[in-house]
């Protein structure tokens, strides 16, 4: 079944503490919950 676009939306989730950013889309496949993960991003600071 093909997703119709408007039955998504688009959410981010940040943690500032760890420095963990998520860029998620969720929404319904027909009637099942449909979510994954468009882009994650872990900041590491390397220390020498």
């Amino acid at each position: 079944m093909p997703r119709k676009y408007e039955e998504y939306e688009v959410q981010t989730v940040f943690d500032e503490q760890q420095d963990h950013y998520q860029l998620l889309y969720v929404g319904w496949r027909g009637n099942k919950r449909d979510f994954g993960c468009i882009l994650h991003l872990d900041i590491k600071i390397v220390t020498q």
